[in-house]
């Protein structure tokens, strides 16, 4: 009967979607990879700078004008700043690229916005969690020893992604 044509019209829909693999599994790829690679460049950055600037003395120097908040605040603040116009520049080339394959049905303004969101918070998240990290370190011998449990919260979120993809 009725039910039955139905099932076979949904599982047949279903079928459909189901075969477009870049709308399935290549745009997720590449804005996870996207924002990986944003939030990576960004953070590891910071714990390089605040290590630097300790050991030359440049953040006592700095300190006498700001206080210590506002100068991490600064720092991260300019990372996510670096962060989002990477992310920005390879956002607009994959946009190109969809418009250039006739396939800008994969993308939604929505989407970009929240991506842009998430994007946002990550790069704060763990930019503040590499500046804390960077902070508590006197040379960069020390910091990987530190940094090391925020790159495995990175990686294991990067990793846990390709689970939810499936």
């Amino acid at each position: 009967g009725a039910p039955g044509r139905i099932g076979l019209i949904v599982e047949e829909i279903e079928t459909v979607r189901g075969s477009d693999d870049l709308a399935r599994m290549g745009l997720p790829m590449f804005v996870l990879i996207l924002m990986f690679l944003s939030v990576m460049t960004g953070s590891m950055h910071l714990v390089n700078a605040i290590i630097e600037e300790k050991m030359g003395k440049i953040s006592e120097v700095l300190l006498g004008s700001v206080t210590p908040f506002q100068l991490l605040a600064g720092k991260l603040l300019g990372v996510v700043a670096v962060s989002m116009s990477l992310t920005l520049v390879y956002l607009v080339g994959g946009l190109y690229a969809l418009i250039s394959f006739g396939r800008l049905d994969l993308i939604s303004p929505v989407m970009i916005v929240w991506f842009l969101i998430f994007m946002i918070s990550a790069s704060l998240m763990f930019g503040s969690i590499f500046l804390a990290a960077g902070s508590a370190c006197s040379d960069l011998k020390d910091s990987q020893s530190m940094v090391q449990p925020a790159m495995m919260l990175i990686i294991l979120a990067y990793l846990g992604s390709f689970v939810v993809l499936r």
